[in-house]
């Protein structure tokens, strides 16, 4: 739809897909093996809960003061304050996964001879997917919501065009 509109438009969409889809990634890469750590290690829970309750509070804006600090404006601090923003509930639903695997059935598969890492990616993981994948839902939708901050940052995309027809007081 955003193509039928006109080329500006495909383009902000194209900016913001891949800014939503770099940042949903890098969530990814750092969210769902720190949730694993945590949810198989209390020690690791009990540091980075705080972390997380504290990262939940503070509005997106004030994440967004120390990026400009150290990097200035424009795409890469946008998608850096994105992905902060929407990595919490992922670290969170996958601790929460991970947790919620019956202990019976893990401990049936250490009884039966599983190394660690067999029992975690053979019977854990799978056992935690739905509680990952709404935790990637989560962040996904964490990361769209965050476009239009992003956008006051020098990020573009459609929350660039949303800020500018703001300001103007252009409601079509």
């Amino acid at each position: 739809v955003c193509g039928l509109l006109g080329t500006n438009y495909w383009i902000e969409t194209a900016r913001t897909i891949g800014m939503i889809l770099v940042a949903v990634a890098l969530c990814a890469l750092i969210g769902i093996p720190l949730g694993v750590l945590c949810g198989r290690v209390d020690g690791v829970w009990n540091v980075v809960r705080p972390a997380l309750d504290a990262m939940q509070v503070v509005h997106a804006f004030v994440y967004m003061l120390p990026v400009i600090f150290f990097f200035s404006f424009g795409v890469v601090p946008g998608t850096m304050v994105t992905m902060i923003f929407a990595l919490p509930p992922l670290i969170r639903l996958t601790n929460l996964g991970i947790r919620q695997v019956p202990e019976d059935v893990v401990e049936a598969s250490r009884a039966y001879g599983a190394p660690e890492m067999r029992v975690l990616f053979d019977v854990q993981l799978p056992l935690a997917r739905p509680a990952i994948m709404t935790g990637l839902n989560q962040t996904l939708l964490l990361a769209i919501s965050m476009i239009g901050i992003a956008a006051i940052m020098g990020a573009g995309g459609l929350g660039l065009l949303v800020f500018r027809a703001v300001q103007n007081l252009d409601v079509a």
